[in-house]
């Protein structure tokens, strides 16, 4: 068990290449059989590496998270986030501030601001952005781009297409 106080904290494990770095506040670390846990006061953050994928959790404050070999890196500043990397793909979830998801292998980057975002991501490669209610949504490979302000709004790559279900505001779908 490591406690640390005030400052910055880093934590690195070598086996499954696991970087975390937390801002102010009382910072927690338990290494588990399972892999290792984080836990962050004052700007909290949980980071739980299991075998199936990548959980991070964070509230407040800053947190860099980042995986070499699933070659995810995780930014999130302010709010609430989650991340969770599993077998069929990325499913992300920020409330508030800003998050910066990026997946080297699926080329995936998501972008939120305020509101909530659902980003599920299997085999192509989406690219979601959203902005004090804005949504963009490009898929490349089948030329789509949704666009939507105000309100929730979810998003989900399905096998025959992509079903888009907005809350308020104006949507706009167009499929080439």
């Amino acid at each position: 068990m490591v406690v640390g106080y005030g400052g910055r904290v880093w934590v690195m494990e070598e086996e499954e290449r696991l970087g975390v770095v937390g801002y102010g506040g009382r910072v927690w670390v338990m290494e588990g059989e399972e892999g290792l846990e984080v836990v962050g006061y004052g700007g909290r953050v949980w980071a739980m590496e299991e075998e199936e994928g990548l959980e991070v959790v964070g509230y407040g404050g800053r947190v860099w998270v980042m995986e070499e070999e699933e070659g995810l890196e995780v930014v999130g500043y302010g709010g609430r986030v989650w991340v969770m990397e599993e077998e069929e793909g990325l499913e992300v979830v920020g409330y508030g501030g800003r998050v910066w998801v990026m997946e080297e292998d699926a080329a995936l980057e998501v972008v939120g601001y305020g509101g909530r975002v659902w980003v599920m991501e299997e085999e192509e490669g989406l690219e979601v952005f959203g902005y004090g209610g804005r949504v963009w949504v490009k898929e490349e490979e089948e030329g789509l781009r949704v666009v939507g302000y105000g309100g929730w709004v979810w998003v989900m790559e399905e096998e025959e297409g992509l079903e888009v279900v907005g809350y308020g505001g104006r949507v706009w779908v167009k499929e080439e």
